[in-house]
């Protein structure tokens, strides 16, 4: 299972969220470009980059410093934030990211899904995002009804093959993953899943590791990282089951 560290950028910094919400934001004095240098010294095979502000504005906000990291740091990295249609998606990729990661628009338009599925394979990625077992989208400010399981099982059929499932309520806490709902999408799916929210020791990660037969692929770690509750050489050994 890859441990995947994750870099939230809002106004060119590095921030984290509590749950999501904007007004509870922690602000890192970290240029993004070092910390993404630091993370695939420490052994990083992939790098999770979220542009918040793209997420509310619909439309990318953060792609020169995308193609900083990409010049800089090198390895595959995934992007998303603000992504709502082709030609978004194109520019992320051809700025360097190896992932393309869709979220809001994934829900509102499935033809999109499909024809960026069939275009770009293994390089599309879904957000679902998930409060009170609704799935959010416009940056977390909106729940809609739709049923987590039933969006993911409808993005197989569109072509999707792999999702990060992100638990809201847990984002930015340390208190744990909802290790339960991910392994329950992961079933009803047949999706790989990359796991996101909550994740405080090196036990939660243990804890994600031991799905892998499920389809459990990854979890995404911030907080925990960036205020020293282990660190990412630690993370990567216990996923391996050191």
């Amino acid at each position: 299972m890859f441990v995947i560290p994750a870099i939230d950028l809002r106004n060119g910094a590095v921030v984290r969220l509590h749950q999501g919400r904007f007004e509870r934001e922690t602000r890192y004095p970290i240029d993004p470009i070092t910390v993404a240098r630091w993370w695939r010294e420490q052994g990083a095979a992939w790098i999770h980059v979220v542009d918040l502000d793209g997420a509310i504005s619909g439309r990318p906000q953060h792609l020169t410093i995308l193609k900083q990291m990409v010049a800089s740091v090198g390895g595959p990295i995934q992007f998303g934030g603000g992504l709502r249609n082709f030609t978004e998606i194109e520019t992320v990729l051809e700025a360097g990211a190896e992932r393309a990661i869709l979220g809001s628009a994934a829900l509102a338009q499935p033809d999109l899904v499909r024809e960026a599925a069939e275009r770009y394979g293994e390089r599309m990625l879904v957000a679902i995002d998930v409060r009170g077992g609704k799935v959010c989208v416009s940056g977390w400010r909106q729940e809609v009804a739709q049923s987590p399981t039933e969006w993911a099982q409808r993005l197989r059929s569109e072509g999707i093959g792999r999702i990060i499932y992100t638990d809201v309520t847990k984002d930015g806490t340390m208190c744990g993953p909802n290790t339960e709902a991910v392994e329950q999408i992961a079933r009803a799916s047949g999706l790989a899943v990359i796991a996101s929210g909550g994740i405080s020791s090196l036990e939660d990660i243990r804890g994600l590791a031991q799905l892998r037969e499920v389809g459990i692929e990854g979890a995404i770690v911030g907080r925990a990282l960036y205020e020293g509750r282990f660190t990412l050489r630690e993370a990567i050994e216990a996923a391996q089951g050191r």
